[in-house]
């Protein structure tokens, strides 16, 4: 989904398409794709470690 709003929006936003596109094109959209992903999973993350992984007190 990221990968398709990222490449996508480049070819839609500036009426490119990827066979015009240069090599560091690719590799600057890739490279935020990543960025992108990593950090949605770390913040999708937070909530579901709090409740998998929260505190075992008994009161």
């Amino acid at each position: 989904m990221v990968g398709r709003a990222t490449f996508g929006g480049v070819v839609s936003e500036y009426n490119m398409p990827y066979s015009e596109w240069t090599t560091s094109m690719f590799f600057l959209q890739g490279a935020m794709v990543t960025v992108y992903s990593i950090v949605f999973t770390l913040l999708f993350s937070i909530p579901l470690g709090f409740l998998f992984l929260g505190s075992d007190r008994r009161d």
